[in-house]
C-alpha cells in the first residue's frame, strides 16, 4: 500500500509537470506569436513611411523650377525706388567681376571646403552623413542649431530660392535636393565649384569672391595668402557679421575658425594655422572710409529702410531680389544732405512704400 501511495504521489507531481510544461510552451508561443505581429506590424509602418515619403518627394519635385546657367551666374540682387518711382540705387555691383576655374588658387578651395562641406568631392550633391548629422544637432541643441546643406545645395538656394522663411518648407527642401543632384550630374566639381565662388554676397555691396578680393585687399584670387583666403572663406555664412571693416573682431574669431577646419580636414598644418591666426585682420585691407559717392546723400536712410526690410520680412535684401518703395526725396536730399533729412520721415509707409518680388 504505501507503494501505491508513492506511486501515485509521483503521478500526480508528473502530471502537474505535464501540465506546468504545457501551460508554459502556451505562455513561450503566445509571446513569440506577439513579437512577431509588433516585428510585423513595425516593418509594414516603416515600410508604409517610406513609400509616402518617396511619393511626397515625386509630387514636390514634380514642380520644382528649371536651373539655367544664367541662374547660376547672375545675381538676384535688389532695386530701391525713390518717392518719384525712379530707380536710385541697386543692390549688386556693377562691375562684378567673374572668375574662371583657372582664376581659383587652390588656398581658396581648401578654405572653402573645410568650413563649408568637408566631402564636397565625394557626394552627389547632397550629403546623407551631414544631413543626418544636422538632424541629431537640431534635436539636442534646437532646431536649426546646424543646416545640412552642401556647397551644391547653397548655389541653388541663392540661384532660384532665397534664404528666408517661407523658402524653409519641406517642399523647398525636397525641391533643392533634386536640383542639386541634377546640378552634380551636368557640371563637373570644379565648375560648380566656381558658380559658388561667383555667386555669394560678400558684404559692403560686392558679389562674388573675386569682386570681393579686389574690394578689401585691392589684388585677384590668385594673389590670396592664406589668412586673406581664410577671411573670404568665412564671410558667405554671414557677409555683414563678418565684414572685417566694420567688424573687426567676429571677423577674425571666423577667420580662425575656418583655419581650424583647415587643420582638420588636412589642407595645412597646426603651425601654417597659428601663424596665419597671428596676422592681425587690418593688414592688406584698402581703406575706403574716405571714398565719396552719390550714396553719401542716402547711405543713413537707406540702411534703416534695409534693416527694416529685413526685420519684418526676414529677408536678406541683398540677396533676395526685392523691389523696395521708399519715400526718398532725392532733390531734397541733395539740396539738404544728411543734416536735413526729416526725423519724422518713416520708413516703408503704408501705400506709398510697398515691397515687391522681382
Amino acid at each position: 500500500m504505501p507503494e501505491k501511495k508513492e506511486m501515485s504521489r509521483v503521478s500526480k507531481k508528473q502530471t502537474q509537470k505535464a501540465k506546468r510544461s504545457k501551460k508554459g510552451k502556451k505562455n513561450k508561443k503566445s509571446s513569440s506569436s506577439l513579437w512577431k505581429k509588433i516585428l510585423v506590424g513595425m516593418i509594414i509602418l516603416i515600410a508604409a513611411v517610406l513609400i509616402g515619403g518617396m511619393g511626397l518627394f515625386a509630387y514636390y519635385v514634380s514642380s520644382a523650377p528649371d536651373v539655367t546657367e544664367n541662374d547660376l551666374i547672375d545675381t538676384v540682387s535688389s532695386t530701391l525706388i525713390d518717392s518719384k518711382g525712379n530707380e536710385f540705387l541697386s543692390l549688386s555691383s556693377e562691375d562684378r567681376e567673374l572668375v574662371s576655374e583657372n582664376d581659383v588658387p587652390q588656398v581658396l578651395k581648401d578654405a572653402i571646403i573645410a568650413i563649408e562641406d568637408q566631402r564636397f568631392y565625394t557626394h552627389i550633391g547632397i550629403d546623407p552623413i551631414r544631413i543626418a548629422g544636422a538632424v541629431v544637432a537640431n534635436v539636442t541643441d534646437g532646431f536649426a542649431s546646424e543646416g545640412g546643406s552642401t556647397i551644391t545645395q547653397q548655389l541653388i538656394k541663392l540661384s532660384v530660392f532665397s534664404t528666408g522663411s517661407e523658402d524653409q518648407t519641406l517642399k523647398r527642401k525636397a525641391q533643392e535636393a533634386w536640383l542639386s543632384i541634377k546640378l552634380e550630374q551636368k557640371y563637373s566639381k570644379e565648375q560648380i565649384l566656381t558658380f559658388y565662388i561667383n555667386k555669394v554676397y560678400m558684404s559692403a555691396n560686392q558679389y562674388g569672391m573675386g569682386t570681393a578680393s579686389d574690394y578689401y585687399f585691392g589684388k585677384p584670387l590668385a594673389e590670396l595668402t592664406l589668412p586673406e583666403a581664410a577671411l573670404l572663406a568665412g564671410m558667405p555664412q554671414a557677409p555683414n557679421a563678418y565684414n572685417p571693416n566694420t567688424n573687426p573682431n567676429d571677423a577674425t574669431k571666423r577667420r580662425n575658425l575656418v583655419l581650424d577646419m583647415m587643420v582638420e580636414n588636412g589642407a595645412i598644418t597646426a603651425s601654417e594655422a597659428q601663424e596665419a591666426k597671428a596676422v592681425d585682420i587690418s593688414e592688406g585691407l584698402v581703406d575706403h572710409s574716405d571714398e565719396e559717392t552719390n550714396s553719401l546723400v542716402f547711405d543713413p536712410y537707406v540702411k534703416e529702410v534695409l534693416a527694416e526690410v529685413e526685420r519684418k520680412t526676414n529677408l536678406d535684401p541683398y540677396t533676395s531680389g526685392l523691389t523696395i518703395y521708399t519715400n526718398l526725396d532725392m532733390d531734397a536730399q541733395q539740396r539738404y544732405m544728411i543734416s536735413s533729412i526729416p526725423m519724422n520721415m518713416s520708413l516703408l509707409k503704408t501705400k506709398k512704400s510697398k515691397l515687391e518680388f522681382l
